[in-house]
């Protein structure tokens, strides 16, 4: 393998490595959401739950904006209106 192939190995190996640590560190929040959210009617797993360096653990589920906030009404279209967003 060539040195930059090498770096390259690594480097995702360690941002793998960081998202299970950072995923780990905060088991106990990510589990009272998935309390929190079984609550609202939105069954969500660990799985759910990811980690990136730019925006930290996010949430992964198809509309769960709208299931968390049942004040939010999408348009025909399916958008949300950006001053009822804001609003929030």
């Amino acid at each position: 393998m060539s040195e930059m192939s090498d770096f390259r190995e690594n480097y995702i190996k360690q941002l793998e490595r960081e998202a299970e640590k950072a995923l780990k560190d905060n088991e106990k929040i990510i589990l009272e959401f998935i309390h929190f959210a079984t609550n609202k009617n939105l069954e969500l797993t660990t799985q759910n739950f990811k980690y990136t360096q730019i925006s930290g653990i996010i949430v992964e589920s198809p509309d769960i904006l709208l299931k968390l906030n049942e004040d939010l009404l999408p348009d025909k279209g399916g958008l949300l209106d950006y001053k009822m967003r804001s609003s929030i």
